[in-house]
Formats: C-alpha cells, structure tokens, sequence
C-alpha cells in the first residue's frame, strides 16, 4: 500500500482564508465547478433525450450525472449568492487515471475539481461477465464460484477474474495504482487551469453493488442465451468477495489521496449513497433487480429486460412498462429449461406447471451485446441509475456544505469534511 499520511489539523482563521478565498473566481464572475474521471464520472447516457451533449467525443455524457446534481445545487453550498456557477464536465467513459490529464487540459480555470477514476484501471468488467452475466455466446465459464474452492486449482471463469481483479488491487500492483493516483493528483497541482487558482480537488471512490440478503441466492442475472448448465446465482460469497474488491479499490484512492496531506486535496466516500438501493436488499424479489424498479440504484444487464407473458390467448410482450411484479415473480420461480434457438434470437421459458398456458418467455441476441447501436443500454450496466447519481450528487453536496459554508462569519466546518 502506498504511505498513509493524515491531514494535519488547522485553526479556525486559516479556514476562514481558505474558504473565502476558495469562492472567488477568475472567469467572468462564475465560479467554475470541473469534473473529470471515467464512467461512473460520466455516467452513461443511453439515449439522445439522455445525453449531457451532442457525443461527439464518444463520452457518453449522462446529463442526470452527479456533476448536474452538484453543479444546480450551487446556491445550497456557496457562501457568496453573488457568484453563479459553471460547468466543465470532463469525465468520459472508458477513461482511465492516466487519461485525466487530457480532461485537465480541455478545463480553463476550475475554482473545485471533482475526480473519479480507477476502476477502468482494475478491470472489472470480465469479472462482472464471468461471475453475473455469461453473455459471450458459446463460451465455456466452467466451474461455478460455490463449486470452485481449490485457488490452487481454479476451474472457472469466475474464480479467475476474481483472482486477477484482486491481484491488480493488492501488493505492487496496488502500490503501482496508487503511484498512478498520486501522479495524476501532482500534476493537476502544477496543471495551468490550477498554478495561482487556490483550487480545491476532491476525488472519490465508487459504489458497492450488493446487499446481504440470503434470499438472492436463488437467482441470477444470466443472459437468456447463457447455458443453462453453468448457470452462476448470485450467491452470497461471491456478492462479499466482489464488494470486497470495490473496497480495495476505494482504499487504493483515499490513501493515494491522503498522502498529500494536504487540506485543498480531500476524499469523498460515495458508498454510502447506495445504502438500502443495492442489488440483493432485504425485502426485494428478483423483479426489483432487473431494471423494473427504482428500488435499486444500479443498472443490471438489459438482456433480461421486457419479458413476453402468456396467458391462455392473451400474449403481452412488455417492451414500455415493466411486467406485473406478482405474475413476474410467480413465474420465474418455476425456472427454465434450456435456450432455445430461433435464427440469431435464443429465448427461455418460465412456465406454470399447473397451467402450461400460463408462460413467460425472455428473448435475446448475442449480437446486441456487441451492437454499438445499442450504446448505453449495454454499457451502463452496473452503473449508477438517475437516481443512484443524484443520491451521488446529493451527498457531495453535503459535503460541500462543509466545506464552503459560513453562517454569520467563518465556520471550521471544512476541517470536519472527510
């Protein structure tokens, strides 16, 4: 692990300076809020009425992402109601930390800069494939994470992405990553939008995806063209190791940051944002996890998104509104048999077995996994929902609170921001 230094306590009138100071701007009177990082920086618009922009740079700009949130609560946390704010939002998905110079380049003079990135850098998509979806048609995943208990021995893809993720998030290659993060944060201090601005950076971590509850055990969130024999639930060890590695990970970036010991460079933990809105929560059915709900704030998979129900004669395939929760969950509790082909489409069937006329069928298509056309649809998957990025948002501005905020003169306030 990188040295681990602590922010060294300061008095009251040298946070009066710093925040008073800190709310001035150089840019026609606005006060410039940048923000830069990777997706969960981004978000991930999946549609035009979604975009931030017009998405030329490919970004995906979400224009619900936390940056919006923090950035139209301006008045709720600056002590100077004469300013207004400005929005430089950077972050594009894909990025990764050594990508962040270049966002700092496309920044003019930001008074607060907002960072998130480094999951890019501990690759975690293979293992969300591996141990949740199975989407790659045709390929074998072996063993399953509960049957696959030798790490001398390892037998399935699952364990295996695992074992890497975590190998990128422990040892040198921790201390690399959070080498990787301290350099970044060196050169937005000598960056040219930051030389003689008094800027404050604030980087952040990400969101666990799941909760405890046992129930999850039962399901899964496979494609409908995923083999049946290797089905993965989500079973309760696995959702701990993979929350496990979202730790690691936002350790890597609040000790990377508070070695700076420095009070202009601080860590925001988001995790909390997600409490009682994640995968697997005490209470839910397999409907709430499935994009069905605002009960969770995180985006699954869409390939088990709008079902086709039947009923006797009447066939409705729900492509604009969820499914009803009762009959949904009814159903799905009876499981599947096999994919069944049907040119590129392979789809499952949920059927009652006491009234065979009463059916639920998914439908698929690998290529729609890999469709560019499909964008954000795909790519947002396990991802903050809208209202996972204005829980984000909100909790930031808490903070901000904090940090800026003078009621009847200066506040110590900022001390108290970590």
């Amino acid at each position: 692990m990188g040295k681990k230094n602590h922010v060294k306590p300061f008095h009251l009138e040298d946070s009066c300076t710093l925040i008073l100071t800190a709310t001035r701007s150089d840019n026609n009177g606005n006060f410039i809020i940048g923000t830069m990082g990777d997706s969960w920086g981004s978000g991930v618009a999946y549609s035009a009425d979604t975009q931030f922009d017009d998405n030329k740079d490919g970004c995906l700009r979400y224009k619900y992402a936390w940056s919006t949130v923090v950035n139209d609560s301006f008045p709720l946390w600056t002590p100077n109601r004469d300013l207004h704010s400005e929005l430089e939002f950077r972050a594009c998905s894909g990025a990764h930390v050594e990508n962040m110079k270049d966002q700092m380049d496309k920044m003019s003079r930001p008074k607060l800069v907002i960072m998130e990135a480094g999951g890019n850098n501990a690759n975690f998509y293979p293992l969300a494939d591996a141990c949740l979806f199975h989407s790659e048609l045709n390929k074998k995943y072996g063993a399953k994470y509960e049957d696959d208990t030798d790490p001398n021995n390892i037998k399935g893809e699952c364990r295996r992405e695992i074992k890497l993720v975590r190998e990128r998030l422990t040892g040198k290659n921790m201390e690399a990553l959070q080498e990787t993060i301290r350099n970044t944060i060196h050169t937005w201090r000598g960056h040219q939008s930051v030389m003689n601005n008094d800027a404050t950076l604030i980087t952040l971590g990400y969101g666990r995806f799941f909760s405890m509850d046992e129930q999850c055990n039962k399901w899964n969130f496979n494609v409908p063209w995923a083999d049946k024999n290797e089905t993965q639930n989500v079973v309760l060890d696995m959702r701990k190791e993979i929350n496990e590695l979202i730790t690691l990970m936002n350790t890597a970036i609040r000790e990377a940051n508070e070695s700076f010991d420095d009070r202009k460079i601080l860590f925001i933990d988001i995790d909390p944002a997600f409490d009682g809105h994640r995968f697997c929560g005490a209470g839910d059915s397999i409907w709430e996890q499935l994009n069905y709900s605002d009960k969770v704030w995180i985006w699954n998979n869409p390939a088990k998104w709008w079902p086709t129900i039947t009923m006797g004669k009447e066939v409705t395939e729900y492509k604009s509104e969820p499914p009803p929760r009762t009959l949904f969950n009814q159903l799905y509790q009876y499981g599947h048999g096999p994919p069944k082909s049907e040119g590129e489409y392979s789809t499952v069937t949920f059927t009652d077995p006491e009234h065979p006329e009463v059916k639920m069928e998914w439908k698929g298509k690998p290529a729609d996994e890999i469709n560019v056309a499909n964008g954000g649809s795909i790519a947002r998957t396990l991802h903050p929902t809208q209202l996972g990025h204005k829980a984000i948002g909100d909790l930031i501005v808490e903070k901000l609170k904090q940090i800026y905020s003078i009621e009847g003169g200066c506040t110590s306030a900022f001390a108290n921001c970590g």
